[in-house]
């Protein structure tokens, strides 16, 4: 397998979903850093899928055409 290189990133988070996710990093036996990367790119993935999935309504924020995907 090829090695990736990384980026850095900051996360301004509730203290909440800090708390959630520093406890589902202990219980995954993971490092926080770690179980991030993989929860983004796991969540990435499924809104993407989510996104190709789903049917697409137009709407508009500040006046601005933009596509939104809704469940029915």
């Amino acid at each position: 397998m090829e090695s990736v290189q990384k980026v850095s990133v900051v996360l301004d988070l509730h203290p909440e979903d800090y708390r959630r996710m520093r406890e589902a990093a202990e219980n995954a036996k993971m490092p926080e850093g770690e179980f991030c990367g993989l929860a983004l790119h796991r969540g990435i993935g499924m809104l993407r899928d989510l996104r190709r999935d789903a049917p697409t309504v137009a709407t508009e924020r500040n006046g601005k055409a933009l596509e939104a995907n809704c469940e029915h």
